[in-house]
């Protein structure tokens, strides 16, 4: 756990699946209040958000919450591993010099 110390907080993980917790809670709240489901939605609001979309996934990808988690996470620990990876190298270069 020494290469957690830092910016990165251990609770960075626990906030993000957390955060996606929540939004899957407001999804539910969300569709029976308008009666849309999330890929009903989702379609409707690609006109708006379409071209960073389009920037950020590949085509035909699903644009459900458990898919949009997954990606999510996928880069949070591209970027933990990044982290991690700088900071083992940073300590074994001291201790080898």
């Amino acid at each position: 756990m020494r290469y957690l110390e830092g910016p990165f907080e251990p609770g960075t993980m626990v906030n993000y699946v957390r955060g996606t917790a929540v939004n899957i809670e407001s999804e539910a709240g969300a569709e029976l209040d308008t009666g849309m489901t999330s890929k009903q939605w989702t379609v409707a609001r690609l006109a708006v958000d379409g071209p960073l979309v389009a920037q950020v996934t590949e085509p035909g990808t699903e644009l459900d919450l458990e898919s949009l988690f997954s990606f999510g996470l996928e880069r949070l620990l591209d970027g933990l591993t990044l982290l991690l990876t700088s900071r083992r190298r940073l300590a074994q270069g001291r201790c080898s010099g």
